[in-house]
């Protein structure tokens, strides 16, 4: 399920690379892992991205950021809520 995901959001790598970008859950799985995703916003800042989540009360978000590694600093976590 994770390659499947990874097909999903692909494109969105390409065109915003090295930086954060936010999609929001429209569709899971029997394990809650995101089938269809709806993307959202993208920014350089994983702060803006993260007021964008608050200000459109989102609920099922994936964030993910478009470059081989993570800034420094930052780590990857799944979490449903912020």
């Amino acid at each position: 399920m994770i390659l499947d995901l990874d097909q999903l959001i692909a494109p969105y790598f390409d065109k915003y690379p090295n930086e954060w970008l936010l999609f929001e859950a429209t569709d899971t799985d029997e394990h809650d892992w995101p089938t269809k995703v709806q993307f959202v916003a993208h920014d350089p800042s994983r702060q803006v991205i993260a007021n964008i989540v608050v200000e459109k009360n989102l609920d099922d978000t994936l964030v993910r950021f478009a470059g081989d590694i993570l800034p420094k600093g930052w780590h990857a976590a799944l979490s449903n809520a912020l």
